[in-house]
């Protein structure tokens, strides 16, 4: 498993407003696909969450929090953190798919090319 994919967040949460089993988050966490380890932290109300990006994103676990009844903080620097957390996750996902690329050809590529078409030897220093 590649490390760049294996995600470490901490996530703050309401705490005037979530009453729920912490054993049965940390159960149904778990069991979601991509979702390595879950930890509670009812000091601070910080849900400590380990995942694969390829798998799942910051995004969907939100709403997997949304339906489980869950709110996230509502101050505005969580509200920050957790929008650039899934500014650079999709960014991430984006790269995956896109096939990097050059401005202009190898050139020792294109030399080869070009010689294999039967052109003739050219001396470059005609060209400064």
């Amino acid at each position: 498993m590649n490390n760049k994919w294996i995600k470490r967040r901490k996530i703050k949460l309401d705490e005037t407003k979530n009453h729920f089993d912490e054993m049965a988050l940390k159960i149904y966490l778990e069991l979601q696909v991509g979702i390595h380890t879950s930890d509670y932290d009812k000091k601070n109300g910080i849900l400590l969450v380990e995942y694969e990006l390829q798998k799942i994103n910051f995004k969907t676990m939100e709403k997997l929090f949304s339906e489980l009844g869950i709110e996230l903080s509502n101050k505005w620097k969580e509200k920050l953190k957790r929008g650039m957390v899934k500014f650079k996750e999709q960014n991430e996902l984006d790269n995956l798919s896109i096939k990097p690329h050059s401005c202009y050809e190898d050139p020792k590529q294109a030399h080869y090319i070009w010689q294999s078409q039967g052109s003739k030897e050219v001396d470059y220093r005609d060209f400064y």
